[in-house]
Parts: structure tokens; C-alpha cells; sequence
């Protein structure tokens, strides 16, 4: 009697698993597309405004300002690269992980690194690479949060090599990504094979009490041209309790 009342729970709880389905997430957009992509000509076109600056600075007029304006570059700009910029932002409330790891990553190649501690540097043409033969299913990342962390709405992602657009093409992206948040399964991101930021929605999380997690591991990915190497170029957060 015992075993069978063993096997039917067994069964029970299988078949709870087996019914839970994680959602999927599409990546939200305006209704003009995404906010923020980029290109080969929009990082040369920044880097001339960027001079054109530096030469002016001290006297610069509107028609200055336009000028460059059009080429990308504004007061509270940070680099190219870099999708956060020099304003205030969710990062102002003291959030953001304390400690991030991986499963693995590609070795150091000269003077460039491929570690995790670049997916959040806010520096969109640093990646992370993963560092198995294959395309990398099923390696991960983790970033651990503190106690009383603002809570997070808001997971954006660039993925890919996103340097320039032949080490985009040529490396791996990741197309399919399983979130679990304290542990436990919590969406897949759908992601486009574009050179955006792609921004995720998710119920406000935190831990009042203690630190807690978020995972992402690849699940599927847009193979590249040249190499097998999964690269995801950034992974930072929006979200409440800011301001």
C-alpha cells in the first residue's frame, strides 16, 4: 500500500511539472521599432562627433550642436557603446548585481578578454563568449543581487559579438534564453538576430530578506558565419523604486 501510495504521488507530481509551462518572452518595441541599434556607420559617424567636439568644446554654438546632434552625439551621451549614457537611471537607486558568474568563458586572446564580468559593464562591443566546443547550450551566466535590491521590470539585452557587424555575423547569438530567478524557471526570452537592445517585461522582483539570483542559459542560438563561439555583448536592468 505504501508503494503504491509512493508511485501515485510520483505520478501526480510529474504530471504537475509536466503541466507547468514557462512562458516566452518577446522582446518589447515603440511604435517606431527599437530605441536603441547599432551599426558600423552610426559608430563612425559618433566618433567623428566626439572630435568635432573636443575641437569646439569651448565655444560651441547651436549650429554646432545640431551638427552633431545629427551624428549621434548629445549632451548626456556616454559612448557609443554605452546604452545607459551619462544621466540619471534605475542604476541612480543603488541596483545592479553585486557578483556575476558563468559556467565558463573563452580564453584571453591578446589584449581582449571574453570573462562575464562584461556583460555588465555598460559597454555594448564587450562580450561575454562562451567557452565549450559547440554552440554553448545549456552554459549560463548568474548575476547575484543584495538584499533589498530596487526591483527589476526590465531585462534588456544585446546579444552577440557587437563590435563591429563582421564579429557580429561571424560568431554565434544567442537566440533562445531560459531565465531562472531564485532558483527556479521563470520565462524563455525570444530574442531577434538584430544588433539592438532588446528589453524583456517581467513582474517586479527583489528579496527583502536575503540575496538572491537571476540565470540565463543559452538555450538556442543564430549560428555564425565563421564560428561556433555563443557571445552575448551586455545584460542590464530597469526597473522601480528610483527617483
Amino acid at each position: 500500500m505504501k508503494k503504491l501510495i509512493y508511485l501515485i504521488a510520483l505520478l501526480a507530481a510529474t504530471s504537475a511539472a509536466e503541466a507547468q509551462v514557462i512562458k516566452e518572452l518577446s522582446p518589447t518595441k515603440d511604435e517606431d521599432g527599437y530605441t536603441i541599434c547599432y551599426t558600423d556607420e552610426g559608430a563612425a559617424n559618433f566618433a567623428k562627433a566626439e572630435k568635432y567636439f573636443e575641437e569646439h568644446c569651448a565655444d560651441m554654438t547651436d549650429a554646432d550642436w545640431e551638427y552633431v546632434n545629427k551624428l549621434g552625439l548629445y549632451e548626456m551621451s556616454g559612448g557609443y557603446f554605452d546604452p545607459v549614457g551619462e544621466g540619471c537611471s534605475w542604476y541612480c537607486g543603488d541596483g545592479g548585481p553585486i557578483k556575476i558568474t558563468a559556467s565558463n568563458r573563452l580564453a584571453n586572446q591578446g589584449d581582449n578578454n571574453y570573462e562575464e564580468k562584461n556583460l555588465h559593464d555598460f559597454k555594448t562591443n564587450t562580450p561575454w563568449v562562451e567557452g565549450v566546443k559547440g554552440y554553448g547550450i545549456g552554459e549560463w551566466v548568474e548575476y547575484t543581487f543584495k538584499a533589498q535590491n530596487p526591483r527589476i521590470t526590465t531585462i534588456n539585452i544585446v546579444t552577440g559579438y557587437n563590435k563591429s557587424q563582421s564579429a557580429w555575423k561571424n560568431n554565434s547569438r544567442v537566440k533562445k534564453l531560459k531565465v531562472y530567478i531564485k532558483g527556479k524557471p521563470a520565462a524563455i526570452l525570444n530574442l531577434e538576430d538584430t544588433r539592438c537592445v532588446q528589453s524583456f517585461e517581467i513582474a517586479p522582483v527583489t528579496d527583502a530578506n536575503k540575496e538572491w539570483t537571476m540565470k540565463f542559459e543559452i538555450v538556442d542560438v543564430y549560428k555564425g558565419d565563421k564560428w561556433d563561439d555563443t557571445a552575448i555583448s551586455e545584460i542590464y536592468f530597469d526597473g522601480l523604486d528610483v527617483h
